[in-house]
């Protein structure tokens, strides 16, 4: 029982338990107790006012600074004890065992199996912040440079860690470090790593804001005033460059049900763009190419036109989405996307529309929970 236990203190915290635990440690290296006498009382009384015979008068063998340490952890103020216990522990720990235990801590194998796992669970928290919040998608790969470049140089600290605990332990002086190896160290590569995640956040923040509020190339087209929330778009027709004839009506449908699903588009209604037609005594049933929609929108009031094209690369396909203004046929933004086969079409569809809908104004957040183009083509 430690001294202020004793006195029946009320402040007693984690340095009572290690003054219970010096006078275990004692009595297994000295063969008897700190203090010993006929009755509790007598016990209490020493606990409480008299100094224990150091370690070495019954165990001769027992080093300078184990002997030291355990008087430190048997002061009679718990001011004067270790705090934490750790401090403890590495004091009653042998030179040459403190520099095994950081051979192992700092082992290449170890420091990198650790720092993956760490990794996965930081990607992990990425992603998951990356689809709640709506950041956008070159968050991830940030995040796996910083990571990728912070392993060598937490495997580098390792090492030399390392060496300095072995340097340590031989009672070797250590020289002033300079240079580069004076910032390798546990506490500095946990440090910079958690400064180069705050500089990822920052950055992330800032196009955040760069895009809401409609500042420089990423700022959406609802920011800087060019589209209006829920304002009508005309698609027309995607020109067709391939060999299937087809193709350019299904590209051109599957783009309109993508674009339908958003929350900030909406599309010309075909009742009313047939109406439309009707009155500029055009066939209702005639197929929208870039000319006739932008004629059509300049006559409703839309005010802009997405107009499309595909075009056959090798085996592959490329696909091009434009948003052209109809009141003087600015082109507002110009993407592309690219299929490796007929199997990867939809996808490449769905890719583009999502881009066109990220500079529109759409939130990353919604437009990451729309339902991909190929289950809604099919269901």
């Amino acid at each position: 029982m430690s001294p202020e236990q004793a006195a029946g203190g009320t402040e007693v915290d984690g340095r009572s338990d290690l003054y219970s635990l010096a006078c275990v440690t004692y009595e297994m290296l000295g063969g008897q107790p700190p203090f010993t006498g006929p009755t509790a009382e007598s016990l209490v009384h020493q606990h409480m006012t008299a100094e224990p015979s150091p370690i070495t008068n019954l165990r001769p063998g027992v080093p300078d600074a184990i002997a030291g340490a355990l008087a430190r952890a048997l002061a009679k103020t718990p001011a004067d004890r270790f705090s934490p216990a750790t401090q403890f522990a590495e004091a009653m720990m042998p030179p040459v065992h403190l520099a095994e235990a950081a051979a192992r801590r700092g082992h290449p194998v170890r420091v990198a199996g650790l720092f993956v796992l760490a990794s996965v669970a930081v990607l992990g928290v990425v992603y998951f912040l990356m689809m709640q919040l709506g950041l956008p998608g070159w968050v991830i790969p940030g995040a796996v440079v910083l990571l990728v470049a912070g392993l060598p140089i937490m495997v580098v600290t390792g090492q030399l860690e390392t060496r300095r605990a072995v340097a340590r332990s031989k009672g070797e002086a250590q020289s002033q470090q300079r240079g580069l190896q004076a910032l390798f160290t546990w506490r500095r590569a946990t440090l910079g790593g958690v400064l180069a995640f705050a500089g990822l956040g920052l950055v992330t923040v800032a196009y955040g804001a760069m895009r809401v509020l409609g500042i420089g190339s990423v700022g959406t087209l609802m920011a800087i005033g060019v589209l209006d929330e829920r304002g009508q778009l005309i698609v027309a027709e995607f020109e067709n460059g391939t060999s299937d004839s087809t193709l350019g009506s299904t590209v051109t449908e599957a783009f309109r049900i993508d674009l339908a699903q958003s929350p900030v588009v909406s599309l010309m209604p075909d009742r009313a763009i047939s109406g439309a037609l009707a009155r500029m005594e055009r066939d209702p049933g005639t197929v929208l190419d870039v000319a006739t929609a932008l004629e059509l929108a300049e006559r409703e009031g839309v005010r802009a036109v997405v107009a499309g094209e595909i075009r056959t690369l090798g085996s592959g396909f490329v696909f091009a989405a434009r948003l052209v203004s109809s009141g003087d046929g600015q082109e507002l933004v110009a993407l592309r996307e690219s299929a490796a086969d007929e199997g990867e079409i939809i996808a490449a569809v769905d890719r583009l529309s999502a881009k066109l809908r990220e500079r529109i104004g759409e939130s990353l957040r919604t437009i990451r929970s729309t339902e991909p183009l190929k289950q809604v083509t099919t269901g």
